[in-house]
């Protein structure tokens, strides 16, 4: 894969992402204590998982080129089962990364990829500290929750994770999820 340009190996990585990936912003309770006013907090992620390490490693490498950082776990299964392999980007700055290189590439998951990057832009324009503790330690911030523009682009991305219905880009005709003989 070596003899291929940055381009290409960006095109043939958004294709596993297609594929193998997942794109999305998610609640996470890290951090959150309702008696101390700290809500849950919204995570974006870029992951793609699979059983062989080559294809992770091969995507590891892209990613070291363009100083992107992220991290790599094993995720083992029961006995008989394969163990997978998971890249994981997380973070606003690690997500718009991954997701700038390869937008123009990205089919299947390109409209969940350009609802979080405007997610990412939009949090970083409203999120203020509310204040920090005597040791400098963030106490509070502006809240998800009360962000009714950042609910709804939360309530699109799920609502793409539901099968059904499906507008074909090219011809604009809506087919099922079911292949007709």
């Amino acid at each position: 894969m070596n003899e291929l340009t940055l381009r290409e190996r960006l095109a043939w990585f958004a294709g596993i992402i297609d594929g193998e990936g997942s794109v999305g912003a998610y609640w996470t309770n890290r951090g959150a204590n309702a008696k101390k006013g700290n809500p849950p907090s919204l995570v974006f992620l870029v992951t793609i998982g699979n059983t062989d390490i080559r294809m992770i490693e091969a995507m590891t490498q892209i990613a070291d080129e363009l100083g992107l950082k992220y991290g790599v776990c094993k995720r083992k299964w029961p006995a008989g089962f394969k163990s997978m392999w998971v890249l994981t980007f997380a973070g606003w700055n690690r997500v718009e990364g991954i997701l700038t290189h390869v937008l123009p590439f990205l089919v299947c998951k390109r409209e969940k990829a350009d609802i979080v990057l405007a997610m990412i832009r939009h949090r970083r324009s409203t999120w203020r500290i509310k204040a920090r503790n005597a040791r400098g330690q963030v106490a509070g911030m502006s809240s998800v929750i009360d962000d009714s523009w950042l609910m709804e682009q939360l309530d699109h991305l799920r609502s793409l994770n539901k099968t059904g219905m499906v507008t074909n880009p090219v011809s604009g005709s809506e087919s099922g999820g079911e292949k007709e003989t």
